[in-house]
């Protein structure tokens, strides 16, 4: 069969000479052979930490660089500033995470195309718990989105009829993370 676009590897590769320096992306090739073309022109050397062959290219890659933004260089770069051991927790877990849910999303979606029995199942102690943790994540997510509108705001504001604040924002900026929880 053919290979889903998303196929290909998540790297992370150490620059040489600076301490807990990572650049973690992903590729449709092999790693040896994108190191190859990042190091042509570069004075800096880099060395392969680690490669996890994926299906999930794209997605994995963003859930790591989210798990990471803490630890981030710089906005919206691929460097990433931690021991290893922190890179590999997240990716670690970005990797585990993906694989429960994407199985579980199709398995939900196959559900809820077919017509549902009248009873009623007793609820678990887990699903109980599952429950609660869901409403809490949706009250944190709740909150954070009007903190993000809040912020958002102030920048507006402060950006006024100009076109922007360089670095920080402009009128072309778009906040992108949503979820449609219905």
């Amino acid at each position: 069969g053919a290979m889903p676009s998303d196929a290909g590897h998540i790297y992370c590769y150490e620059l040489v000479g600076f301490a807990d320096l990572y650049k973690i992306g992903w590729t449709t090739r092999r790693p040896e052979q994108r190191i190859r073309e990042l190091a042509t022109g570069s004075p800096v050397d880099l060395v392969l930490r680690r490669d996890v062959e994926t299906d999930k290219g794209k997605g994995l890659e963003t859930y790591i660089h989210h798990l990471l933004d803490a630890e981030r260089v710089s906005k919206k770069k691929e460097f990433f500033h931690a021991p290893l051991p922190r890179v590999d927790d997240a990716i670690a877990e970005a990797v585990a995470d993906m694989n429960e849910l994407q199985p579980l999303r199709r398995k939900a979606k196959s559900l809820s195309r077919i017509k549902q029995k009248e009873t009623m199942l007793p609820p678990s102690d887990e699903m109980r718990l599952v429950a609660l943790r869901l409403d809490e994540a949706k009250n944190e997510y709740w909150l954070l989105e009007k903190r993000i509108e809040l912020l958002a705001s102030r920048i507006q504001v402060a950006i006024g009829e100009n076109s922007g604040i360089e670095g920080v924002a402009s009128w072309k900026w778009k906040s992108h993370p949503e979820m449609n929880t219905t």
